[in-house]
Formats: structure tokens, C-alpha cells, sequence
């Protein structure tokens, strides 16, 4: 057993992840369902929810060929309370296989419904600064979002500050 909290959480987030990148031949789980990607999800106890959710669209996205607007659209019918933690991870994949393009990025999340925008930009964000390790870059990127997203990725970049302190 980990005996925090954190590292406990880093491990459901590994189980998760693994999950849902298995490759098929390879290494095969029977804990997806392409006719229903969101099953693992909705047996989860709540304090795996959100996590489950955040993770899931990299297999979505596997099974449809990256498209990140079906993503968007796909998450909203997550279940209900946790629209949020998906389109978050969509906005996370989305920079992560589009470190260079933030405003292509931001152009994804943008088709978001309203609600879950500040969600996608929010995933964007955390991992830019995850992938950068540099804080004064991430804040430099603020400002080059729409004035719409300023609020969400400053509030992103608060969250995460605490990364980057000793």
C-alpha cells in the first residue's frame, strides 16, 4: 500500500492509463468495450470516476482515428458529472500530439459545448506545463488564447503552480 494519498492517486492513474493504451494483440484486456468506450468508467467506485473519464478518451481516440472533435462530442455523453474530466483529457491528448499548435489546440476545445470549454483548455494547459516544465512559458501562452480562454488557462496555471516550487 502507498502511504499517501498522492501516490495512491498516481497509481489508479497508471492502472487507468495502461488500460486504456493496451494494445490489443500485443498485451489484450478485457476491461474495454469499443461498442461502448465509457463501460470501465461507469462501474467505477466515485473516487475513480473523474480519473477513469480523464484517461478514457485515449482509447476513443484509438478506435477513431484521433479525431478530436468526435472526442469533444463524444464526451458529452458521458455520464453525468464527469463531461468535464473527459473533455479535460481530449484537451490533454489534443496538446499532447499538438505540442507545437496551442491555437489549433484551443481552436478543438472551442467546440466544446460552453460548460465544458474551460475543462478542454484546462487539460491543454496542464499538460503544456507537464511537457514544458516551465512555468514563465505557459504564461507567455495565456495570453495568445482567446480572450474567452484567458480565465480558464490562468486558472489551470494556478493550480499547477505548485509543480514548480520547491
Amino acid at each position: 500500500t502507498y502511504a499517501t494519498v498522492k501516490a495512491r492517486d498516481r497509481c489508479y492513474e497508471g492502472v487507468f492509463m495502461e488500460n486504456f493504451l493496451s494494445d490489443p494483440d500485443a498485451h489484450p484486456t478485457i476491461y474495454v468495450d469499443a461498442n461502448n468506450p465509457f463501460k470501465p468508467c461507469m462501474g467505477q467506485a466515485g473516487k475513480y470516476k473523474s480519473t477513469c473519464y480523464f484517461y478514457v478518451p485515449i482509447y476513443y481516440l484509438g478506435l477513431h482515428n484521433n479525431d478530436y472533435t468526435a472526442a469533444i462530442r463524444w464526451c458529452e455523453s458521458a455520464e453525468r458529472g464527469y463531461t468535464d474530466s473527459c473533455t479535460r483529457g481530449v484537451g490533454s491528448l489534443a496538446m499532447k500530439y499538438n505540442i507545437n499548435k496551442p491555437k489549433y489546440v484551443e481552436s478543438l476545445c472551442m467546440k466544446a459545448n460552453t460548460d465544458d470549454i474551460p475543462s478542454c483548455i484546462d487539460g491543454m494547459i496542464s499538460y503544456y506545463l507537464t511537457f514544458t516544465g516551465n512555468l514563465s512559458k505557459i504564461v507567455a501562452l495565456c495570453p495568445q488564447l482567446e480572450s474567452s480562454n484567458l480565465k480558464a488557462c490562468r486558472v489551470a496555471v494556478k493550480r499547477n503552480v505548485a509543480l514548480f516550487q520547491n
